[in-house]
């Protein structure tokens, strides 16, 4: 597993709980110093993870940084909560209904 960073958790005041970004596998979370990890964060947008920063805005929070999709917010009091899904692209509607444009006829 290629780990890009490690974040002891800000919160944990025994300093165990460890988060681990990695390059294609997504994110980890060690409770008890490292010695065992488990894979946490559900989908993310993308698995390639090259930050994690504690959310001193928002304690309880780390920040997660991706390869090409930006930074998701993750909940590290929540029990392998997934990050916000990215948002759906809208189809466009299908011919003839009242969102398409009219029709020009042919000459």
């Amino acid at each position: 597993m290629n780990v890009q960073v490690l974040l002891i958790d800000p919160a944990d005041a025994s300093q165990r709980t460890l988060y681990a970004a990695t390059w294609k596998k997504g994110m980890f979370r060690s409770r008890d110093g490292g010695t065992s990890w488990t894979p946490i964060g559900g989908e993310a947008p993308h698995p390639d993870l090259i930050v994690l920063a504690p959310d001193y805005a928002n304690p309880g929070r780390i920040l997660v940084g991706t390869a090409g999709r930006g930074v998701w917010s993750f909940d590290t009091k929540a029990a392998g909560a997934a990050p916000p899904a990215p948002p759906t692209p809208k189809k466009a509607a299908p011919a003839g209904s009242p969102k398409s444009p009219p029709k020009t006829p042919k000459p």
